[in-house]
């Protein structure tokens, strides 16, 4: 089981998440669970990639707690709905793309 207690989904939560976050994203399982997430920080990507080449899905795992901020987060802890989950992790990281010149 994760190590935090996450709060439940209500509109107020949402737009407490979204205010302290900015971006915020949800993914609903087939059987109605419901997590979300806020971006991964450098820091905490960097520590996922420590284990990305040897062991992927404890690397996701990682992530996915780390950015679990409200929901069932037995999402993360069944295997079947991680599995799905994990598909899909890669679209909580935003980047802000740019152009880059030489002067």
């Amino acid at each position: 089981m994760s190590e935090k207690k996450l709060p439940a989904i209500t509109d107020d939560v949402i737009a407490d998440l979204k205010l302290k976050h900015k971006k915020i994203f949800k993914y609903d399982t087939e059987d109605g669970r419901s997590l979300i997430f806020r971006n991964p920080t450098i820091a905490e990507l960097e520590a996922s990639s420590v284990l990305a080449a040897s062991k992927p899905m404890q690397s996701n795992k990682v992530i996915a707690k780390a950015c679990a901020v409200a929901g069932d987060d037995s999402i993360i802890d069944d295997d079947a709905t991680f599995l799905g989950l994990s598909a899909k992790l890669k679209d909580i990281i935003v980047r802000v793309q740019g152009e880059l010149t030489e002067l």
